[in-house]
């Protein structure tokens, strides 16, 4: 009897283990290409508003400013810089590769500090507070 009981445990245990991969695998098949798609309409929302606010800049900086270990690479650019040469370019590769999108990705403590006192950005603000509503949301769905 403890036998039939402890096989029933395990039974049961590998069918929610079975049950829980399969859902995240509908999840990834079915509700993940939305997510790309609406990531890249972001992006390209960032973009415009960046263009707009003549913050988009022709000058690339060096590999060894991009390169930086520091948070935003803030040591050796401006947060706009980062935006466009490092956010922008590594989230469009995330995008088409349809690779795992970030689960903590928090773009506005940084983006008020950088911006602070420049009130004609506030449109480009409103689009990275946008970006980080949707990740926050991302995230917790994710966590289902």
């Amino acid at each position: 009897m403890v036998f039939l009981q402890l096989k029933l445990e395990l039974d049961c245990k590998a069918f929610k283990s079975l049950v829980s991969i399969q859902l995240k695998q509908i999840f990834k098949l079915l509700i993940m290409p939305c997510r790309y798609k609406e990531v890249e309409v972001l992006l390209k929302k960032l973009e415009k508003q960046m263009t707009l606010a003549l913050l988009w800049s022709d000058a690339h900086p060096s590999d060894v400013d991009l390169n930086s270990q520091a948070p935003f690479a803030c040591d050796k650019i401006p947060f706009e810089h980062w935006l466009q040469f490092i956010f922008i370019p590594k989230m469009t590769m995330v995008v088409n590769s349809r690779n795992s999108l970030p689960q903590n990705l928090v773009l506005m403590p940084m983006a008020e500090q950088s911006f602070l006192g420049r009130s004609h950005l506030s449109k480009v603000l409103l689009v990275i507070a946008e970006i980080d509503r949707w990740f926050e949301c991302f995230s917790r769905e994710s966590r289902v």
